[in-house]
């Protein structure tokens, strides 16, 4: 055996013992030159193929991983802020818990700054669960976020658990002040309130509102936040100040209760009586007008009225052409299809045509036969209005401008025929609008707004 051959069978061991087979083949199939350097060693050179081993994929493998490794540890980082952020909150929650539950259970009284204290924390609370819960998906959030509903719930109602009604106390006491205040500043500024009397149209039309008085809660609590409510319009004798409640928490109502006076709407004071509509659902733009409660039946053209003392139908009619299953309804109040109202003049029906595509069509009605006497085509597009209510034969619309603010925007003349911008606030408790009603015998707005009973004294111009 020659040297050449001796050299080759080396580099042959060699790749034997640290090369793949691929590489043994590549080494038998290649021509391999042997030789010897100047000190007498022997000297190979073999040539492998460039794809035996991935080093490009392994690099890119490496940036891949180490990216990977970067994210993990800012999430890792993160989650622990958020812990916490979650430990801090938790104990606030835990001893919010306890401060309600010592007022549930009479062993603490509440001023009006703690009870306010208390929503301020848990709006602040429910913004930052909502912002973790959509960032996190974590059984820790979740369960605060539900705890936090239950307590959210308990404090919105602590008004209606509050057996001295403090709080409705020192809400009426508040808003007597501002009305003798209001009176004071009138005087010294030389320019008195108008009042025409009741029933009668000899004013101007609307120039301004009260600030709302917060009248009450309804009877079923916080959390039935649609219904309607009022005064009897034209009241029959012996029942002069005949006010009703309607709610429900839907978009009807069917139980209903009858006060007195103004002085049973007081909490815990007992109603006249409590009734079940027979058989049907009322809508929520329902008024009261001579003793008999006026409504559309729920998601349908026709139109009820149902005498408060006998408990029983008098007359049913259709409105003509009518939409109805929530087509063209008020901004923000589902199938307020048929909007029901009471002025000087009489019973009125604020509603929309497919003819008319939305626009507001007006039609006065005969409260015996519920028949149409008189129709007038409104321009403009009744869903772009939030509530509407009828004055002297003035149809007045809403808008909301903010969460907690409507403004009375239009007005529509039926004696003229002619309609006007306006722009008088309405400020409101609550967010919600679900009713609001005018009555002419004591010139005051009703709102029901989410649950709570709301009046205005409207102001005249002379």
């Amino acid at each position: 055996m020659n040297m050449h051959s001796l050299c080759f069978y080396g580099a042959f061991l060699s790749v034997l013992i640290h090369c793949s087979w691929s590489q043994v083949q590549a080494l038998l199939n290649s021509n391999v030159n042997g030789s010897y350097d100047a000190g007498g060693r022997c000297v190979c050179s073999v040539y492998l193929p460039d794809n035996t081993f991935p080093a490009a994929k392994v690099e890119q493998l490496l940036i891949v991983t180490h990216g990977l490794s970067q994210t993990v540890q800012q999430q890792v980082v993160k989650i622990s802020r958020y812990e916490e952020v979650l430990l801090t909150y938790t104990s606030q929650l835990q001893h919010m818990t306890k401060r309600v539950e010592d007022v549930e259970s009479g062993k603490l009284s509440y001023t009006k700054l703690e009870f306010q204290m208390l929503l301020s924390d848990i709006r602040e609370m429910e913004g930052l669960v909502g912002e973790l819960t959509s960032q996190i998906n974590n059984t820790i959030i979740y369960s605060l976020s539900a705890e936090l509903t239950n307590i959210s719930t308990i404090v919105y109602s602590l008004e209606e658990h509050d057996t001295n009604n403090v709080l409705v106390m020192l809400r009426e006491v508040a808003a007597l002040k501002k009305k003798l205040k209001d009176c004071q500043e009138n005087r010294f500024n030389g320019s008195e309130i108008f009042h025409p009397l009741p029933g009668s149209c000899n004013h101007g039309g609307l120039k301004n509102l009260s600030k709302p008085y917060l009248v009450k809660i309804n009877w079923r609590g916080s959390s039935y936040r649609s219904g309607a409510w009022g005064k009897d319009s034209n009241p029959v004798p012996g029942r002069e100040n005949l006010y009703w409640v309607g709610t429900d928490n839907s978009y009807y109502f069917r139980y209903f209760r009858l006060y007195s006076s103004s002085e049973t709407l007081r909490p815990n004071a007992a109603p006249l009586v409590e009734r079940r509509l027979p058989s049907y659902y009322a809508s929520l733009n329902a008024v009261v007008f001579q003793n008999r409660l006026y409504f559309q039946r729920y998601n349908t053209r026709t139109l009820y009225s149902y005498d408060l003392t006998r408990n029983s139908y008098v007359t049913s009619a259709q409105l003509p052409n009518a939409v109805y299953n929530n087509k063209f309804s008020y901004t923000g109040n589902s199938y307020s299809d048929i909007d029901l109202a009471v002025d000087e003049n009489g019973l009125w029906a604020i509603y929309s045509t497919d003819q008319a595509m939305g626009r507001i069509v007006l039609s006065s009605l005969d409260n015996q036969t519920l028949a149409v006497t008189n129709t007038w085509n409104v321009p403009f597009y009744k869903p772009t209005a939030s509530q509407g209510f009828m004055v002297c034969g003035v149809l007045y619309l809403t808008r909301p401008i903010t969460m907690h603010d409507d403004e009375i925007f239009f007005a529509y003349d039926t004696r003229t025929n002619t309609s006007k911008n306006m722009n008088i606030v309405l400020e409101k408790k609550m967010e919600g609008m679900r009713s609001l009603d005018y009555n002419p015998a004591d010139h005051k707005l009703y709102m029901y707004n989410n649950g709570y009973l709301v009046t205005y004294d409207v102001i005249f111009q002379m």
